[in-house]
């Protein structure tokens, strides 16, 4: 995979959430899946958009592409993708690899 090896966790205060930002090779056509478990964070590329449970990417001139979630209860910072597990169309991150920075 040629893109960054991590992403960044924001608190969103507005919406009682989170901002979730990476850079890949995913565009602003691409519907993702997300699921938070207690120790990891799987961000899954899917064909349908079931309203309330996927979301819309938006990409930032950066080329970072973000999106909000409200699931979960995340520590902000930023998160080692782990390469090994993840392909073309899903992410693994494991909340144990934090980067530091």
């Amino acid at each position: 995979m040629d893109y960054k090896n991590y992403i960044r966790i924001h608190n969103n205060q507005l919406r009682k959430g989170y901002f979730i930002n990476f850079k890949s090779h995913l565009s602003n056509e691409d519907v993702i899946a997300v699921k938070i478990t207690k120790d990891k964070i799987i961000i899954s590329r899917v064909d349908i958009d079931r309203k309330g449970e996927t979301h819309k990417l938006s990409r930032k001139n950066s080329g970072w592409s973000i999106f909000n979630t409200r699931g979960g209860e995340l520590e902000v910072g930023s998160y080692y993708i782990d390469n090994e597990e993840s392909d073309e169309d899903n992410m693994v991150i494991y909340l144990e690899d934090i980067k530091e920075i």
